[in-house]
């Protein structure tokens, strides 16, 4: 059986090298991410549609871990997302927010579930308004 961390430093780096097909098929049939705002993508295809959005929005973009943890099924990440604004990203209501051109950092906190060696679920932490502040979108308080 695949311990947790295993699964998981797959999962990122898929993400890190844009491979969609090794990224999906880190969760689970029915697997859920879940971000801010209580938005939801179930499973695989909703996954699959989840990182075609991050990806086209910034394709230049890098994660970096502060720090992680993990403690029996469960791994959790804080960390930084890095990238410039230079396709369409769509917000959480459907909304197509046009690109920018900016770069943005935001600081973000994630917790992996794993079950039976697949990410069940990953709850995405970050701040919204921070990032549309950063893409101009919002004035700065």
């Amino acid at each position: 059986m695949v311990n947790p961390k295993e699964i998981v430093d797959r999962n990122m780096q898929a993400w890190r090298s844009n491979d969609v097909e090794t990224y999906v098929q880190c969760y689970s049939d029915d697997g859920v991410i879940i971000t801010p705002g209580n938005t939801e993508a179930r499973g695989r295809d909703s996954i699959k549609q989840f990182m075609h959005i991050w990806v086209s929005a910034a394709p230049d973009n890098s994660i970096e871990f502060t720090s992680e943890y993990v403690a029996g099924s469960v791994v959790v990440h804080e960390g930084i997302f890095r990238g410039t604004h230079t396709g369409d990203l769509v917000s959480a209501n459907g909304q197509v927010i046009a690109p920018t051109g900016k770069a943005f950092e935001i600081s973000y906190a994630e917790v992996f579930l794993v079950t039976d060696g697949l990410i069940s679920s990953q709850r995405l932490y970050y701040d919204q308004l921070e990032i549309l502040t950063q893409l101009g979108l919002m004035p700065e308080l």
